[in-house]
């Protein structure tokens, strides 16, 4: 998949392998640079949730590209359960967020551009950042 840097392309196969068939390609990719790396991130993606307990059979980095895949979902779950995560750091897309801006900051040594509110646990967040 054009999503992730090629030195991850065994993790990627395997990722894939346990993701459901999707009737309906990705839509929208829009091209980034990773390490000198042009990847395409797709918009959207409207795979069925993989089958419960997966996860457990891939390795970390398996799990996480799963997750990337996931966070570009079209499942309408900001519809669906936006009142039981009201503010921004409580939601899983916060905590997500969060982690890849510290990855992004640990691999170019420097803070990286914040375009989310601020989640518990950063350098300027707290957790009453409400989602918009």
């Amino acid at each position: 998949m054009a999503a992730f840097p090629s030195r991850l392309a065994g993790d990627v196969r395997s990722v894939l392998a346990v993701m459901p068939f999707a009737a309906i390609s990705p839509v929208g990719p829009f091209r980034v640079e990773v390490q000198g790396e042009a990847v395409a991130i797709p918009s959207r993606i409207y795979h069925a949730g993989p089958d419960a307990g997966v996860a457990g059979f891939l390795t970390g980095t398996q799990q996480l590209i799963l997750h990337c895949l996931y966070s570009r979902r079209s499942d309408y779950w900001s519809c669906h359960y936006r009142w039981k995560y009201p503010m921004f750091g409580t939601c899983p897309g916060g905590i997500l967020t969060e982690a890849f801006r510290a990855a992004a900051s640990e691999q170019v040594g420097a803070p990286w551009r914040r375009h989310t509110p601020p989640t518990a646990g950063s350098p300027a967040g707290d957790r009453s950042s409400p989602i918009r």
